[in-house]
């Protein structure tokens, strides 16, 4: 009975691990649909950043309630999830983070935070256990987070 369950586990286990894999060619085609969609991603940063309404937000995820239908469309359009606000390590300075629907085997995020931080240069990689980081300039990042749970 115990090798069974550990048989079973072991399968679990390496399904939910395959299952949250992402590939190299995987996140070029995710930096290349951001830059492909890089006016846009500016544009609604830019607008979220300065929407006194949703800058009440910050910390918490932006209910899909709260904006207005041209902002929502757009936002659907180029497979954004869901939207944050953070604070910035820079003063009066808002994180725009967008959650985008364009995997299941992660979650992948783009990040604009104008406060020139290094994660945000072109060619910056950082990679953990979980989570992997690139640069992609003028204020962005992506990152992934290859937890399945």
């Amino acid at each position: 009975m115990k090798l069974i369950l550990k048989i079973i586990i072991l399968i679990f286990l390496s399904f939910t691990i395959t299952k949250c894999q992402v590939t190299k060619s995987d996140t070029e085609n995710y930096i290349e649909k951001f830059n492909e969609n890089k006016i846009e991603f500016d544009l609604l940063a830019k607008k979220i950043g300065q929407d006194k309404l949703l800058l009440r937000k910050i910390g918490y995820s932006i209910n899909e309630n709260e904006l207005d239908s041209i902002l929502k469309t757009e936002l659907e359009n180029i497979g954004v999830d869901d939207i944050n606000l953070k604070h910035s390590e820079c003063e009066k300075i808002t994180e725009v983070e967008f959650v985008m629907n364009w995997t299941k085997n992660a979650t992948v995020y783009f990040n604009k935070n104008d406060c020139e931080k290094e994660q945000t240069k072109v060619g910056y990689h950082w990679k953990s256990t979980m989570i992997e980081v690139w640069g992609l300039g003028n204020g962005w990042y992506m990152w992934i987070d290859y937890d399945f749970i």
